[in-house]
């Protein structure tokens, strides 16, 4: 019988695309001949077929191999195939890039800009408002603070340091740990020169409560913060390299802190800094020592709040419960502490999560500025999209031409889609580049150590989001005119170049929108900055109460080592304001506790006579004789402190014209009396001798507290006020001439004194009110540099759009001047498209500008969310920008030769 399945034609199939079918005609034409071999040697079939079948081995795993290394190499071939193909592809839009420099320099510049910015804003908002907070669990961390509802409106979010001992109870049931923390200040002494450092008195439970350890050496025992136990202090790893070299050789040798010796124990880690900013202490402390409840802070109870009560939430415990439970410790307060507080005084108390507390007072204007980053990031993709779209459309007839030639759609979405990543590969290089010098900037220059202890650095996921948004806007305008072809208007589209077609005309409409937005976008934008300029001016050009020229401050510290009572620290304070009058130069010194813009001390106080429903927090300072002199305060009635404002004198003090107008309107004000703490409270009273003008106390866009200032020599025996203010007063020296100029001889002065006080915070008045308005100037700055980048961007636009404009014209301009039109009217004719765009893009931005700006309220002073004044200058910056962008193009289009043109076509 004759074989089905002859050898000749299971070759052939050999060759078929099925490669299993193929496979298995290979084994079987191997088995076969074996067979056909055994056969011809006398086998009978049977036996020739079961001794193939055992020479050849297992043919299911011999299959298998052979699936295996034919898929192997297919996969090697396809691959291949690809990157050669992806190569050829990239290799062709570079040249294509090449070819179109500007377009391919705007694209990307635009790319750069808005990948960089965003990404470094975002980074900076991501690590401060969402970020998890440098700590373990630090969701779980919350802080307490107490308030007293007969004494001003709030929370004041911070406790006094005795109740800590009650509110710990509170451990267990609803918190896991809790501890309290205060600032801190020490002369540290023992090197070259003594250096002030500040840091916090803590509890020695804080570093266990943040979930955090010493990189060196030890934590605080439990018992480091009892009394009687020994002093030690946890330093940070800036103050260890900066002041010990980085020495570990530093764990259990002493230091010197305020002339007494200290054991070192530990070593924070290099990425520990606490507290963070937002609160009302210096950030990233240098040192950490314990807080021990001394006869002399008990005796704060009710007078003092400035302790931190920062606690850990047990597992389970919800925000909710831990606050009822803080209220419920705090409600009894009056009752656990009758000698603290008048029967029936009402404490509360309130529990915040601590990022919460930390950026309260930014997370409006860090939003405020990624949105307006977010904008710019918008425009630059407008932009980059409508020159995509000039460039595609001067492709169109390239796109025809390939059509034509039998290029399928797929092959130039391929190339297209190569460029596209081309470009959006350089712009991310030049964005990541410029995010990561932006980040580093912004950290250097945000004010008050706004960004000090958080982690700033180039946010991964928001770069891969930024790019993603970008990449996808490239793509999509890249691709749309491969998307819309159509084979039966390549004739069209083959005729169509330089026409001015329909076809083109529609284009040049989906550009007129995007160019319209871009410039809705920026007018909001430079809405936005103009506002925060007219802020910005409005509060400079207020009156600070002083004469800020002339003065150098400085603050001096006393240790109680080499000062331990409180007449000693009044001796040397006098001593050391003589000296320094006797400066040349020099003509008036004095001191205070507190100096405008420096920061300021708030206390309750009554005035006498006033019925007022809660006792009112005054801004308060003690200052020495001759402080309004020098600090050119001027004199409004009465008279000020003099030699005979002493211990054992009446005691006296002077308010401003706004306590004066508050309290007292219209009435004399000399003679009247106001007391600290509340009415019933057993302080004496203090007779007002005088009025003086209003001083901007923190900075001068502040809305002005009643200010009351009190002699500094009659407390010179109470060392409750010299433990507390006294011992670090602020110094003020009134020259003749340049004040930095006598710095060396101040420093001489207070050395020769004692060479172991510290000299810290020398800066002249004018240094005082720029960092008053440091944040202000950093979100003003911002801004208007986002502004003016959408500006730019928006005239790019502009001049794009009305460049390819006459690009598309150029036969009807022509033309015109052919039967007589003049180059003024071919301006005007170019001009009048460009206006009608601004027009129409301004309108848009002025009812978004009117919208969005009211956000900004709380950033502003001196003006309204929607100021007229601000939204028409803006407006006319932005037209008068669009006009220019406008008549390069309508210039050039002026010049146009009718004869050439028509012969061209």
């Amino acid at each position: 019988m004759r074989d089905p399945n002859p050898l000749w034609h299971r070759y052939l199939r050999f060759w078929r695309s099925d490669p299993r079918a193929d496979l298995d005609d290979e084994l079987a034409f191997h088995v076969q001949a074996r067979i056909d071999e055994y056969i011809a040697t006398g086998m009978n079939p049977e036996q020739a077929r079961a001794e193939a079948e055992h020479r050849l081995g297992d043919l299911a795993r011999v299959r298998v191999e052979c699936s295996k290394i034919d898929q192997d190499f297919a996969r090697r071939r396809s691959m291949s195939d690809i990157m050669r193909g992806v190569i050829t592809d990239l290799r062709v839009a570079l040249r294509q890039l090449r070819r179109e420099r500007a377009i391919t320099a705007a694209a990307g510049l635009c790319l750069v800009l808005g990948i960089g910015a965003n990404t470094a804003i975002f980074s900076v908002v991501d690590a401060v408002l969402f970020r998890p907070l440098p700590f373990r669990d630090a969701n779980r961390l919350v802080l307490v603070g107490e308030g007293l509802p007969k004494i001003g409106d709030q929370n004041f979010g911070t406790i006094s340091t005795p109740d800590y001992l009650d509110f710990k109870t509170l451990d267990g049931p609803v918190f896991a740990a809790s501890a309290v923390f205060k600032g801190e200040a020490a002369a540290l002494t023992g090197g070259d020169a003594p250096e002030r450092v500040t840091g916090l008195s803590t509890s020695a439970s804080l570093f266990r409560v943040l979930g955090v350890r010493p990189a060196l050496g030890r934590d605080f025992a439990p018992d480091a913060d009892a009394l009687g136990s020994p002093d030690v202090v946890i330093i940070s790893d800036a103050l260890w390299h900066r002041r010990f070299g980085g020495d570990p050789g530093i764990i259990g040798r002493a230091i010197t802190l305020d002339g007494k010796p200290t054991t070192v124990i530990g070593v924070m880690p290099p990425s520990f800094s606490f507290p963070l900013p937002g609160l009302e202490v210096d950030p990233a402390a240098d040192f950490f020592v314990p807080l021990r409840m001394t006869p002399a802070v008990m005796h704060e109870r009710g007078n003092s709040y400035d302790a931190f009560y920062i606690a850990r939430l047990a597992p389970g415990v919800p925000l909710r419960r831990a606050r009822a439970a803080a209220n419920e410790i705090a409600s009894r307060m009056a009752e656990l502490h009758p000698d603290a507080f008048p029967r029936g005084f009402p404490v509360v108390a309130n529990a915040v999560p601590l990022r919460q507390r930390l950026v309260a007072d930014v997370r409006r204007s860090l939003l405020i500025l990624l949105g307006a980053v977010g904008f710019v990031l918008l425009i630059a993709c407008i932009n980059v999209s409508g020159l995509l779209l000039a460039r595609a459309a001067a492709r169109s007839r390239e796109i025809a031409v390939r059509t034509a030639l039998g290029a399928s759609r797929g092959r130039l979405v391929q190339q297209f889609l190569a460029e596209s990543a081309v470009l959006v590969t350089l712009g991310a290089a030049g964005g990541l580049l410029l995010a990561h010098w932006g980040t580093r900037a912004l950290a250097a220059l945000a004010p008050d150590g706004l960004l000090d202890g958080y982690r700033i650095g180039i946010d991964v996921r928001v770069l891969a989001v930024t790019l993603a948004v970008v990449l996808l806007a490239t793509i999509a305008f890249s691709l749309a005119p491969v998307l819309q072809r159509r084979e039966d208007a390549l004739p069209e589209r083959l005729r169509e170049e330089g026409r001015g077609t329909s076809t083109g005309r529609a284009r040049q409409r989906g550009r007129r929108v995007l160019v319209v937005s871009e410039i809705a976008l920026a007018l909001v934008l430079a809405a936005g900055a103009g506002l925060l300029l007219r802020s910005f001016a409005k509060a400079m050009s207020q009156d600070p109460g002083f004469d800020p020229a002339h003065l150098l401050t400085f603050q001096v510290t006393l240790p109680s080592h080499g000062y331990p009572t409180a007449p000693q620290v009044a001796r040397a304070e006098q001593q050391l304001v003589e000296q320094l009058a006797a400066i040349p130069g020099v003509t008036r010194a004095t001191a205070g506790f507190t100096l405008p813009m420096a920061g300021q001390w708030k206390i309750a106080a009554t005035p006498e006579g006033v019925p007022l429903p809660k006792t009112p927090l005054l801004v308060n300072d003690l200052v020495m004789p001759g402080y309004f002199k020098a600090m050119g305060i001027p004199l409004v009635a009465g008279r000020t402190f003099d030699a005979h404002d002493v211990v054992g004198a009446p005691p006296v003090a002077i308010v401003d014209e706004e306590f004066a107008k508050r309290y007292y309107p219209g009435e004399t004000v000399i003679g009247r009396r106001l007391k600290w703490g509340t009415a019933g409270s057993r302080n004496p009273w203090m007779t007002i001798i005088g009025v003086v003008r209003t001083v901007k106390a923190h900075s001068m866009d502040e809305q002005s507290t009643p200010e009351t200032y009190f002699p500094v020599l009659q407390f010179a025996n109470d060392s409750t006020v010299a433990n507390y203010a006294t011992r670090s007063m602020r110094y003020v020296v009134r020259t003749a001439g340049d004040p930095l100029a006598v710095a060396g001889a101040v420093r001489h002065v207070v050395h020769s004194m004692n060479p172991a006080l510290p000299l810290t915070h020398m800066e002249t008045a004018e240094t005082l009110i720029a960092q008053s308005m440091a944040s202000r100037r950093f979100d003003m700055l911002l801004l208007t540099s986002f502004a003016a980048l959408a500006l730019v961007l928006a005239a790019a636009g502009i001049y794009g759009l009305i460049a390819y404009s006459v690009t598309q014209r150029q036969r009807e301009i022509g033309v015109r001047m052919a039967i007589g039109a003049t180059s003024g009217g071919i301006v005007r004719l170019v001009l009048r498209e460009g206006a009608w765009t601004t027009a129409v893009g301004a309108v848009l931005g002025l009812v978004g500008a009117a919208a969005l700006t009211r956000v900004m309220q709380s950033l502003l002073f001196g003006v309204g969310a929607v100021d007229v004044v601000t939204f028409a200058c803006a407006t006319g910056l932005l037209v008068a920008v669009a006009l220019l962008a406008s008549w390069l193009p309508a210039r050039r289009a002026a010049r146009v030769d009718p004869v050439v043109t028509i012969r061209g076509d």
